[in-house]
């Protein structure tokens, strides 16, 4: 009998902590009291719970990135608006009615649309500018006392974090938004083995290594006549042959099989005017001794890249010649037209020298075909503002679904099955009450009354 006592004793602290347990999951609601009651479980639901908590920032990031969409649509459609009005002005301008006292009137008026352009450049939200890339801190186009305009941030974009490692491209900035492309540069002509071509003998020439091949004159005394193109100007190596036709030009003939001779395109721009390679990478004007004149061009501004050669004009232009080996773009400001239109309303150069009104009317035209282009990139700027909105927007209504899906996950798997429990607590009264009722017999009983 005293075995049969300690045996129920035993089972009744089994029940005791049964019933704890449907007690503590009833008042919790929570399928498990410690990660121990069923490692697996809990491993599935610590998982689904970090995901939810992983989507539900990134929904709020998402939600916070909407007003940051909203502004930037709403102001490309104002700049839009302002280069229209531009427009509508200068062709007012340019008309032979038009007497040069309205001129004076509408090159204040310009004044004034620069001025709203310059500031909608400028656009923030809540201290992060809209047209800066990913240096949303930094103040993106800065004015200098001659009222020229120029861009200080670089060609990078903003990102959104729109799914678990996974970002999109959020707003423009502002080379897309304010410049257009004003003069595409391609990396040359190229001449094979058997070629023969004739070229300016300033030309620079390069071959498929990167290496200048440059006219000597090899006679001695020098007789005023190239005789060959050497490559990196060393007499020493091989030739490729040449004709100096004595008129400043120079015919090649290619009898190098192993070497691809290049003619790298020349083109001049402004020192405002921004250049971008096919890769979008920014080729940026450095002057790396300090000495007030660029050295070169510049892959992102990297001084230990190798870079492109340019000849400072000293007059605000930069010539140079393609050696980066990719396509080129030119891209020009919106602002710098405005000044040119604004300076020539009034008579006037860059200098502030005085120029002659078929001078102004030339002027004028070209300003308006390029005014007509740069209102051409900012459609395009402001159609790709709202598709990379429209994208984020999707990513923000499939992270809501998700979100939605694992909270029902959590629930069917963290939340405790209520019936079962009842069921059991109810299984468990049952038990305890026989198990009182067995050991009120066992107190009851003796040795006596079983004799009897």
């Amino acid at each position: 009998m005293v075995k049969s006592i300690s045996q129920i004793k035993y089972n009744l602290s089994l029940l005791d902590e049964r019933n704890a347990k449907v007690n503590t999951a009833l008042g919790t609601r929570e399928a498990l009291e410690y990660g121990s009651d069923n490692s697996i479980l809990y491993s599935q639901i610590l998982n689904i719970q970090s995901d939810k908590n992983g989507y539900t920032a990134i929904s709020q990031y998402i939600t916070l990135s909407q007003a940051f969409n909203t502004i930037s649509d709403d102001t490309m459609g104002q700049v839009k608006n302002a280069t229209q009005s531009v427009i509508s002005d200068l062709i007012e301008a340019n008309s032979d009615t038009t007497a040069q006292s309205q001129r004076e009137i509408i090159a204040t008026q310009l004044e004034d649309y620069r001025n709203t352009l310059f500031a909608l450049a400028n656009t923030d939200v809540d201290g992060q500018y809209i047209f800066s890339g990913v240096n949303t801190s930094s103040v993106p186009f800065t004015m200098d006392s001659k009222g020229v305009i120029s861009y200080q941030s670089d060609n990078s974009t903003r990102k959104v974090n729109v799914e678990d490692a996974t970002y999109a491209s959020q707003g423009i900035n502002g080379i897309k938004a304010f410049y257009y492309t004003n003069n595409e540069v391609g990396t040359g002509e190229s001449y094979d083995f058997g070629s023969t071509f004739t070229v300016d003998s300033t030309e620079t020439i390069v071959d498929q290594d990167g290496n200048s091949w440059q006219f000597v004159d090899t006679t001695i005394p020098a007789d005023g006549t190239f005789d060959g193109l050497y490559m990196n100007g060393d007499t020493l190596t091989t030739p490729i042959s040449i004709v100096d036709n004595g008129d400043g030009t120079i015919t090649i003939t290619n009898d190098s099989p192993t070497t691809q001779l290049v003619i790298n395109e020349e083109f001049t721009f402004t020192t405002n005017e921004i250049i971008l390679d096919k890769d979008g990478n920014e080729w940026k004007l450095m002057d790396t001794d300090n000495d007030g004149t660029f050295d070169g061009l510049y892959m992102n501004g990297d001084t230990t890249t190798t870079p492109i050669t340019v000849t400072d004009n000293g007059d605000g232009t930069i010539t140079t010649r393609n050696t980066s080996g990719v396509d080129l773009e030119v891209h020009h400001s919106v602002f710098d037209d405005l000044n040119d239109a604004i300076n020539a309303l009034r008579l006037t150069d860059g200098d502030g020298n005085d120029i002659s009104e078929s001078e102004q009317k030339s002027i004028i035209s070209d300003v308006i075909d390029r005014m007509n282009n740069a209102y051409e990139a900012e459609n395009i700027a402001h159609s790709l503002v709202g598709t990379r909105t429209s994208a984020i927007d999707s990513y923000g209504q499939i992270v809501s679904a998700k979100i939605t899906n694992l909270r029902i996950l959590e629930e069917k798997y963290a939340s405790a099955d209520l019936t079962s429990l009842g069921i059991e607590a109810k299984a468990l009264e049952i038990t305890y009450t026989a198990m009182y009722s067995t050991i009120s017999r066992l107190n009851s009983m003796s040795l006596t009354k079983y004799l009897s």
